[in-house]
């Protein structure tokens, strides 16, 4: 990817949401001239699946192997974080820059595991669910746990869109730390939602930096907006000058070459 190019944008959704869910984010990027991928978890789905970590990863890892920096929410920072890790193993033998790379990860009030743990064992904020006979889970309180801060009719749009998740995706350990970004000389930005109730601030959110600057993450920002989970509905023009200004950041020399 050469500097006078944007950088490509991939937009990893989290647990029972959709591509739809950002879908005013990806209009506003490429309109601006993005590139902008938004990949549907198959994890999330009206059907359960097999393997659902792993067919998570492999679908996200597709569309980074199209363009390079990140966003991610929640459950969506587990398994973006399992496929850039992926994809950093997969090509960092690639010393001609003749390949494009991941120039920048963005969280959104998401879960950073160590390695080899599951979600579930996390012990972060309980949901009420509904587990039915084919093994996916229902968010029983999506509007206090997505939407708190929302107008009702804007909130109802957000949830009639919401879908079963694979509980087997809550209970598959990582393959990779998701703290271990520098290992890759990445850049991380840690937005945090201070009304956060899917994770709450204290102690969800502040566990997940803590991790991330525990591991020495390169240029670690830690941003917070006094919003809900999805702080590009609640708090969307904030959001939006974070998300735009980690976009316009000088690509860094380790990346440049």
């Amino acid at each position: 990817m050469g500097m006078e190019q944007k950088p490509g944008v991939v937009l990893v959704h989290g647990a029972w949401h959709t591509p739809a869910h950002y879908s005013n984010v990806k209009e506003v990027l490429e309109g601006q001239g993005y590139q902008v991928e938004a990949p549907q978890s198959p994890s999330s789905s009206t059907v359960a699946i097999e393997s659902p970590l792993a067919k998570d990863v492999d679908t996200i890892l597709k569309s980074i192997e199209k363009i390079a920096s990140m966003g991610k929410n929640v459950y969506g920072g587990v398994c973006g974080s399992e496929a850039v890790a992926e994809f950093m193993e997969k090509h960092k033998a690639h010393a001609d820059n003749l390949y494009g790379t991941i120039i920048h990860l963005l969280y959104i009030s998401a879960v950073i595991l160590p390695r080899g743990r599951h979600l579930i064992e996390d012990e972060n904020t309980a949901h009420v669910l509904h587990i039915d006979e084919n093994g996916l889970a229902h968010n029983l309180e999506p509007y206090n746990r997505f939407d708190n801060t929302t107008p009702l009719d804007q909130a109802y749009k957000a949830m009639q869109i919401l879908k079963g998740q694979a509980i087997e995706s809550f209970a598959t350990r990582t393959q990779w730390r998701g703290s271990g970004w520098a290992d890759y000389d990445i850049p991380v930005t840690y937005l945090a939602a201070k009304q956060d109730r899917a994770l709450v601030y204290a102690p969800d959110l502040l566990k997940f930096s803590t991790r991330l600057k525990e591991a020495g993450v390169r240029d670690l920002a830690t941003p917070v907006l006094d919003c809900h989970h999805t702080p590009w509905i609640s708090a969307a023009s904030e959001f939006m000058a974070i998300l735009e200004g980690i976009l316009k950041k000088p690509v860094p020399s380790s990346v440049a070459g």
